[in-house]
């Protein structure tokens, strides 16, 4: 089984920028303890987190998990691109949601 890397890289970008473990909590939009299991390695982010991660850091998937150097990653274009579709889909639901909502209460007002 291949080796993750995810709690030292995260570790590793949050010092590179000289934050603390409760600015990167915030920075990511996570809860401080959330954060801190991360680093500490008792708890792994979902998928949508951790695309929001990458994305909010601006690197790749395969940086963090694997530790493929984020200058040398043959998919670098393909994380952005996956990135900007997780996006979008994850805004799209949003405003569909929206919709639903407006259309229920619609629907209530008709009652």
């Amino acid at each position: 089984m291949e080796k993750m890397y995810f709690a030292e890289n995260l570790r590793k970008i949050r010092e590179e920028k000289n934050m603390t473990q409760k600015d990167m909590a915030e920075f990511l939009g996570l809860k401080y303890n959330t954060y801190k299991q991360y680093e500490s390695k008792r708890r792994e982010p979902s998928i949508d987190t951790l695309i929001d991660i990458t994305m909010k850091l601006n690197t790749t998937i395969d940086y963090l998990l694997k530790n493929v150097k984020r200058d040398d990653s043959k998919y670098i274009e393909h994380d952005k691109i996956i990135n900007r579709l997780s996006q979008s889909i994850k805004d799209n639901i949003e405003i569909m949601e929206q919709e639903v909502k407006k259309a229920k209460n619609d629907i209530n007002k008709l009652k």
